[in-house]
């Protein structure tokens, strides 16, 4: 086949660009069948427990047969059930699997490949984790006839760059997500950022978080080594996002409004849940795969950092950050007076001042300014 290396080697480099990626699958999969020579290609995730594809990726299967073969041919289909006595990385021509008689008897293959023009495939097993697999199957048209040698050998080049591209796209993911938590701009305003597994076990947590913990004990906790949250709507919100392993709803982003609760200490703080990622369905294949960013943002403690950086920027005395930091927090002048201790005569001389350092003119422009600097 003439090009044959060059079609082997950019193959590959599509494998790992796909690694890191989550769009380019497709790409790859259109290489592959290039390469190979096939009518289509697919990687299924498929539980076999219950008998359903939990996501796919393919190149030139028409979308009604897709869907076909998700919702009718994953249980019927003896291909899908032959593929369980696999191992890893092993690989087969769906007739060698089952042989001819079986295959060609199967209302699988009466419905789903004749309809096609499909003839024969290869298949590899790539990933196996409890009852789910992933799989990759090129489908050949009856004009290529069997699968032959070279074709298996091509699959066999391929195959374990695939496996490997698959724990790569893992490992790419679960690092993406656990960097989060340090995100430069997250721990300098003070946000505290823990990232969970679907069983609520931390895999990783910032210093912000690691504080809130320590202050707020009846808002947020450790058990071993699972985060525990105390409000009821935040606990069940991240039951509903980090407990939902299996199906595809586990990859579909839940979006959550913000909790706001009061500690014993009478601190405010915003609970804000949301998936770690939504698109990976390899994941599944990992121990632990992180499934939930957990942030906590302290306001009380948010408004002493915006404060304090508005002190450092216009020069603002102690009194004057003590006046700003006061209306953040009870909004209403007498309020204000009350919490710092002071006059309203008093508190109005320092917004005075606090107009003029800052180039505003009133307490609605002033609070926006701080809590711009603060949130």
């Amino acid at each position: 086949m003439p090009g044959l290396g060059r079609n082997l080697s950019d193959t590959i480099d599509a494998a790992y660009a796909a690694a890191v990626g989550a769009g380019r699958w497709e790409g790859l999969l259109a290489s592959v069948c290039e390469l190979c020579g096939g009518s289509n290609s697919t990687i299924d995730v498929v539980d076999m427990g219950r008998g359903q594809v939990l996501a796919q990726y393919n190149h030139g299967l028409d979308p009604h047969f897709a869907e076909l073969f998700a919702k009718e041919h994953v249980r019927d289909n003896p291909l899908t059930q032959a593929v369980v006595q696999m191992d890893n990385g092993q690989i087969s021509s769906g007739r060698q699997l089952i042989g001819t008689a079986a295959l060609e008897g199967s209302r699988f293959y009466n419905d789903w490949c004749v309809p096609q023009g499909s003839f024969d495939n290869s298949i590899s097993l790539l990933a196996k984790r409890g009852n789910l697999y992933s799989i990759l199957q090129v489908t050949y048209p009856t004009s290529a006839g069997f699968v032959d040698q070279q074709k298996t050998e091509l699959i066999t080049s391929i195959s374990p760059h695939i496996c490997r591209a698959v724990d790569v796209s893992i490992k790419y993911e679960q690092e993406i997500a656990i960097a989060q938590t340090d995100k430069e701009w997250i721990s300098s305003k003070g946000i505290g950022m823990a990232v969970v597994s679907g069983s609520s076990t931390i895999l990783k947590m910032n210093s912000n978080f690691e504080e809130v913990i320590r202050r707020q004990p009846d808002i947020v906790s450790v058990s071993g080594s699972e985060l525990v949250l105390h409000p009821m709507e935040a606990a069940f919100q991240l039951k509903l996002i980090a407990g939902r392993q299996g199906g595809v709803g586990s990859f579909q982003a839940y979006v959550a409004k913000p909790v706001l609760v009061r500690s014993k200490a009478g601190d405010e703080l915003e609970i804000e849940i949301f998936p770690a990622l939504s698109h990976n369905p390899f994941l599944q294949f990992s121990d632990a795969p992180p499934m939930a960013h957990v942030c906590i943002r302290d306001l009380g403690q948010m408004l002493v950092r915006g404060a304090r950086e508005l002190a450092v920027r216009f020069g603002l005395t102690e009194a004057e950050r003590n006046a700003l930091l006061g209306i953040g927090k009870a909004r209403s002048r007498t309020e204000t007076a009350q919490l710092l201790n002071i006059t309203e005569h008093t508190l109005k001389t320092h917004l005075n001042r606090l107009f003029d350092k800052t180039g505003t003119s009133r307490q609605t422009e002033l609070l926006a300014l701080l809590n711009r600097f603060s949130f």
